[in-house]
């Protein structure tokens, strides 16, 4: 009952935040090969993955097949406002 009692707390402790037609579970980063990884939701409803390289500043995502795609510079106010909200918080 303890295990599943954890599961439950967990879930509802979830904390989206929003950035352009992004929706990301700001409780799921997680580091991978230097890189920060989260669960995104884009507007049109679709999840993906997003990657953030804090120390180079270059954003990542999934396609449609699940796919990583090729590291992109920001362009948009938002993904900006990404990098700096998460790196900030990652002491990096």
């Amino acid at each position: 009952i303890k295990e599943l009692d954890k599961k439950e707390t967990e879930k509802n402790s979830q904390t989206w935040k929003s950035y352009g037609p992004l929706k990301i579970n700001w409780s799921s980063w997680k580091s991978q090969d230097g890189n920060f990884v989260a669960n995104t939701i884009h507007k049109s409803g679709k999840p993906l993955f997003i990657a953030v390289n804090c120390s180079k500043r270059i954003l990542n995502r999934t396609g449609k097949n699940g796919d990583w795609r090729d590291w992109i510079i920001p362009r948009e106010e938002f993904e900006e406002e990404l990098l700096d909200d998460l790196c900030k918080n990652k002491n990096i």
